[in-house]
C-alpha cells in the first residue's frame, strides 16, 4: 500500500481493526522487515500501521535538508491521509525519537507512547563526541556494497536470542538500503537533542517492561522484551 504526502510516496503495511497503533521503525530497515511479528500479533485487535518512513523500504526518499521536524509533520500528515487522527504510537530507536519529535509538535497525535531502545538523539543521549564518530561510521558505511553495508551495520542490531529466519528477513531489507535515503537519517540520528522530554525518561524507556506492556490492551501482555544486554537490541517474542 502506498499514499502521497507532501510530495512524497510512502509506502506501509496496514492489518487488522480497532483502536489505531502506528509502528515507527529505526533509521535501518522498514516497516515489513522491523515489525513483521507485531503487525501480525496486534492485528487481532488493533488496526495496525506500520509505515517505510522517507528514505526507507518503497517509500521515496527525501529531500535535502529533510529535519526532524519534517520527518514528525510527514508521520502526522501520513496517518491524517489515512483518516486517522489519533493512535498508539509506538518507536523504536530513531522511530522512539520520531514519534516523541511528532508528540511535541502535534498534541493530539497519541493516545499512548511506547518506547522501544528509545533515546533522545545521538546528540542529546551520547554527547557531541560520540554523535559525530557514529555519524562519520554511518556515513562512511553508506558508500559501501550491499553486503559490505549489511556486514557494517546488522551484528549490533540483534541478540544472540534472535530467530534466524528473523534476522534474515532484516538482512534481506537491509541490503536494499538506498544512500539518498539512509544519510539523512543518519544526519538526523547525529544531530538530534531532544529538549522537550526528559532524559530519564529516556533512559527509563530502554529495556524494560513498559517499552512493551505500556498499551492498554490483553494483546500486549502476549509479548515479553527478550535483552541479551545493556548494549543489544530487543525483540518483543511471544511469551510462553
Amino acid at each position: 500500500m502506498h499514499v502521497e504526502v507532501g510530495g512524497l510516496t510512502i509506502a506501509y503495511e496496514r492489518a487488522g481493526t480497532g483502536p489505531p497503533l502506528a509502528l515507527a521503525h529505526g533509521f535501518v530497515g522498514d516497516a515489513r522487515s522491523t515489525w513483521d511479528s507485531q503487525i501480525e500479533g496486534f492485528a487481532d485487535e488493533f488496526t495496525v500501521i506500520a509505515w517505510d518512513a522517507p528514505g526507507a523500504g518503497k517509500s521515496s526518499d527525501p529531500p535535502e535538508g529533510f529535519g526532524m521536524d519534517d520527518y514528525a509533520d510527514c508521520l502526522a500528515a501520513f496517518l491524517r491521509a489515512l483518516r486517522i487522527q489519533r493512535v498508539h504510537a509506538v518507536g523504536l530507536s530513531f522511530g522512539g525519537a520520531l514519534v516523541l519529535a511528532t508528540c511535541h509538535r502535534h498534541r493530539g497525535f497519541a493516545s499512548s507512547l511506547i518506547l522501544v531502545r528509545g533515546y533522545a538523539g545521538w546528540l542529546g543521549s551520547l554527547g557531541a563526541e560520540e554523535a559525530d564518530r557514529r555519524l562519520a561510521r554511518s556515513l562512511q558505511a553508506s558508500g559501501l556494497q550491499p553486503d559490505e553495508f549489511v556486514a557494517a551495520m546488522v551484528p549490533s542490531m540483534f541478540s544472540p536470542s534472535a530467530e534466524a529466519e528473523r534476522v534474515a528477513r532484516f538482512v534481506d531489507s537491509v541490503r536494499e538500503f538506498r544512500p539518498g535515503g539512509f544519510r539523512p537519517w543518519t544526519v538526523r540520528a547525529s544531530r538530534i537533542r531532544a529538549t522537550y522530554w526528559p532524559r530519564s525518561a529516556y533512559q527509563r524507556s530502554c529495556c524494560t517492561p513498559t517499552t512493551t506492556y505500556a498499551l492498554p490492551s490483553r494483546s500486549a501482555r502476549r509479548y515479553r522484551p527478550r535483552c541479551a544486554g545493556p548494549n543489544s537490541s530487543c525483540s518483543p517474542d511471544r511469551a510462553t
